[in-house]
């Protein structure tokens, strides 16, 4: 593992999540998309499950926290779903992706799920996309001290199952 300043690796993961901002869907047309709720704490998401049907859905994200917070989900695609395995494995991974071409070199077949994010204290929605296989949820915006929230605990998987829609439970 190379060692990286911890404001690199903050600016590497920011990056990532900037990156997502600008991938969002533009068309609320789109398929239909099912609800999904996740809370925020210093330093945890509540809410996550750990198993989902593929597909779109409107995270409804509140923001209990104290400081800002976002979730960035990210499709691993089949290679990084098998390498990227533990919150250390997480961690290493976020500290080298820092933009989408990044993400797309370092796993074939991955993608970025969305995005959304919540001042303290307050709530915001948007979409999500999950494809099957193993998804990372995480924040990187980082603490006074700049650990990434992610390093503090706000970092959970979803294995996505199924086709979209739910089908294949």
């Amino acid at each position: 593992m190379h060692h990286r300043s911890k404001l690199g690796r903050v600016t590497a993961a920011a990056a990532l999540a900037v990156s997502a901002l600008a991938l969002a869907p533009q068309s609320a047309s789109a398929a239909r998309s099912y609800p999904l709720g996740i809370v925020a704490r210093d330093y945890s998401f509540q809410g996550v499950p750990s198993r989902l049907p593929a597909g779109a859905y409107n995270l409804r994200f509140y923001n209990l926290g104290s400081e800002p917070h976002v979730v960035v989900a990210i499709n691993l695609g089949p290679a990084c779903s098998q390498t990227v395995a533990t919150a250390a494995d997480a961690i290493e991974f976020l500290e080298t992706v820092d933009s989408e071409e990044v993400l797309a070199d370092a796993c074939p077949g991955s993608s970025l799920a969305g995005d959304v994010f919540a001042p303290p204290g307050g709530s915001a929605s948007g979409p999500l996309s999950f494809t099957p296989g193993r998804a990372l949820v995480f924040c990187p915006i980082p603490d006074s001290m700049w650990t990434p929230h992610h390093e503090l605990g706000m970092l959970n998987f979803i294995n996505v199952v199924g086709l979209p829609g739910g089908f294949g439970l």
